[in-house]
């Protein structure tokens, strides 16, 4: 089939399911990435992102438990 004029089958192929990589090659432009992204994560900060995240999710549960009957409420009258 890839033997039609100007090659429209190619183009056809290509368009309808992309461009075919190599596995290796994106084996390594993903490992690269990868490395990137690790290496400009600071733990520190994350961890005190999580810790504040934490201590905020503890602060408003007593809030959570309190509405989620009205929210039931709400939720069986859509039905």
């Amino acid at each position: 089939m890839s033997s039609l004029k100007g090659g429209k089958q190619d183009r056809i192929s290509e368009f309808m399911f992309g461009t075919r990589h190599t596995k290796q090659e994106n084996k390594t432009q993903d490992h690269g990435k990868i490395a990137d992204l690790i290496s400009t994560i600071d733990l520190n900060q994350l961890m005190n992102q999580v810790d504040s995240i934490m201590t905020v999710y503890d602060q408003v549960k007593p809030a959570i438990k309190q509405l989620s009957p009205i929210m039931d409420i709400f939720l069986k009258r859509k039905k």
